[in-house]
């Protein structure tokens, strides 16, 4: 099952404009109903110099979605993955261990009953560029200093609710 949500996020890294096209499906085959989205967001929308910053947005459960605030789950670093987040502390699955003598897998993904999607959409971001699956673009430098990130988030965070307009305001 970890290999199934691994390939879901791979697969949700396709560059696309609208949330449909950014969004998981087939999770459910492992207990997972929760709305999820994941993928690449550019930097800049017109002539992208910089690159694509990828993210996986977990909506809030429980039909509180259109109302639960936005929360950015950064991973400490620079450059430490969100998914480690999202995997082993904060988001809709944890990893256990399986019990390989009743004929588990070595890990298994369980529903995190005390995920923050219980109470807000959380959305994990792996940045700086080259973090994870977030990409530079061809010839695009290493980020130096803060304000060189700020500036690839400050784009990232425009781009994310022009096409997630539902969090606008948030």
């Amino acid at each position: 099952m970890t290999n199934v949500l691994l390939l879901c996020i791979i697969i949700g890294t396709v560059l696309a404009l609208s949330p449909s096209d950014y969004q998981l499906s087939g999770l459910e085959t492992y207990g997972s109903f929760d709305d999820q989205y994941s993928g690449l967001m550019p930097i800049k929308m017109d002539d992208n110099d910089r690159g694509s910053i990828f993210f996986y947005l977990v909506k809030a459960r429980n039909d509180l979605a259109s109302t639960a605030p936005l929360v950015i789950w950064l991973n400490g670093g620079p450059g430490c993955s969100s998914r480690v987040g999202l995997i082993n502390e904060n988001g809709p699955y944890k990893l256990s261990a399986g019990d390989q003598l009743k004929g588990e897998k070595k890990y298994v993904l369980e529903k995190n009953d005390n995920s923050w999607n219980n109470v807000a959409n959380v959305l994990y971001v792996e940045q700086p560029l080259l973090t994870g699956f977030s990409l530079a673009a061809k010839g695009s430098k290493k980020v130096k200093d803060e304000y060189e990130l700020s500036k690839d988030m400050y784009g990232f965070i425009q781009n994310f609710v022009t096409v997630f307009e539902e969090y606008q305001g948030r």
